[in-house]
Formats: C-alpha cells, sequence, structure tokens
C-alpha cells in the first residue's frame, strides 16, 4: 500500500498483494482482508507496537 506522504509499504518493510490475474475470488479476499486489518485497527496497533507512527497506514476504504 503507498499513501502519498505517508512512506511506502517497502520503507516500512509491510506489504500484501497479488497479480490482478489471479482468481477474482482471491483478489477480492485479500482486499477484504487488509480493509478488515485496517479498519479494525489492527494496523495502527501493529505499528503502534513496533515503535512507528499510526498515522503511516493508510485509512480504511
Amino acid at each position: 500500500m503507498y499513501v502519498r506522504g505517508r512512506g511506502t509499504a517497502r520503507s516500512d518493510r509491510q506489504a500484501a498483494g497479488t497479480t490482478l490475474t489471479r482468481a477474482p475470488g482471491t483478489v477480492r479476499f485479500l482486499h477484504d482482508l487488509v480493509e478488515e486489518l485496517k479498519a479494525t485497527g489492527f494496523v495502527a496497533d501493529s505499528l503502534r507496537r513496533s515503535g512507528r507512527s499510526e498515522s503511516l497506514a493508510a485509512p480504511p476504504g
């Protein structure tokens, strides 16, 4: 994930992804999982626990 001005997945060593040529269900599952992790605060909490700013997390949606 990349949010302009907030760093990149590479610099924060966190990423999730797949190719768009995967089965639509696979892409949908990954998208829904990442959105759930952001919406529940899991991503922000993980960043906080690792000493990073939770503002690095892209917002849900």
